[in-house]
């Protein structure tokens, strides 16, 4: 049987790297870079031929992070890579849209707890803000064209080829590996969901068998705060290391959202979140080796 193409936009991305690697068995995948298909620059329409077949599966990485420096900027760049992406969708014509959104569109600076898909969006910055309008117009899209669109809101995702600064488990546990000390901002208690690669590449290839459209929360049922995954980080590990605390510079807040819809999906599952740590921490570990 011929694979299906499955096209990765935004391919150096940490989510978009484990896609290439883990999909390829089952997908024939054709990763697209900037260098490729540059999507902060207007491009041809013969371009996009050129590297996306049509009839594909497009997935959509390919945004300005919370990782750079956020600004108005960034909210207008964003919304032009999004343009660029719409003129891809209508000179491909592809057999479905994924695109990942983020929990951002609920907000960032508030405190909200069993948020679902059909609650209220309120983004409080332009990232959020702008995964939040390219869902409405990807929406607005998919029903003008009959378009297949799979939307997956995801919390902090960590492991394999994650910023290694990137605050939570990546962190905790390469200094751990480092035999370096754990910080945390404030008390550390403010409680967020964690999201392990290995969890979200291992859904998100139900939901593609599946064929299932729609808007889904990806993520665990249980939330943890950043002081209960540094101490577990340390008991997984068997480290020495000591936590301290620094004078917060940002908001504290709770992030907690209802994952009910995607819970009832057969074959979708979670893994706990000390075994992840283990996992994840082998493979940091060997780095250091």
């Amino acid at each position: 049987m011929k694979k299906k193409n499955l096209v990765v936009i935004g391919a150096r991305s940490f989510i978009g790297k484990n896609i290439i690697e883990n999909f390829n068995q089952e997908f024939n995948i054709i990763p697209v870079t900037s260098k490729m298909i540059n999507l902060e620059k207007k491009i041809s329409k013969k371009k996009i031929i050129k590297f996306i077949p049509k009839k594909s599966i497009l997935i959509f990485l390919a945004f300005k992070t919370k990782h750079k420096q956020l600004s108005k900027q960034n909210l207008i760049e964003n919304i032009e890579i999004l343009s660029n992406f719409i003129n891809i969708i209508e000179s491909t014509k592809p057999s479905k849209v994924i695109f990942f959104s983020s929990i951002s569109v609920y907000g960032d600076n508030n405190s909200y707890k069993n948020l679902d898909e059909e609650s209220k969006l309120s983004p409080d910055n332009d990232y959020g803000k702008a995964k939040a309008i390219s869902e409405l117009i990807l929406k607005d899209l998919s029903r003008s064209l009959k378009m297949k669109l799979l939307i997956i809101r995801i919390p902090r995702v960590y492991g394999k080829y994650d910023y290694i600064s990137n605050y939570g488990p990546t962190k905790f546990l390469n200094d751990i590996s480092l035999k370096k000390n754990i910080f945390i901002w404030g008390d550390g208690k403010e409680r967020k969901h964690f999201l392990y690669i290995k969890d979200l590449l291992r859904n998100l290839k139900t939901l593609i068998y599946k064929d299932i459209t729609g808007i889904y929360n990806i993520c665990p049922s249980l939330s943890h705060s950043f002081l209960d995954i540094a101490k577990l980080a340390i008991k997984c590990t068997n480290s020495k290391s000591k936590i301290f605390f620094k004078k917060r510079n940002g908001i504290k807040s709770n992030h907690i959202i209802n994952n009910n819809k995607i819970i009832k999906v057969k074959g979708v599952k979670f893994t706990h979140i000390s075994l992840a740590i283990k996992d994840y921490y082998s493979s940091i570990k060997n780095l250091y080796a």
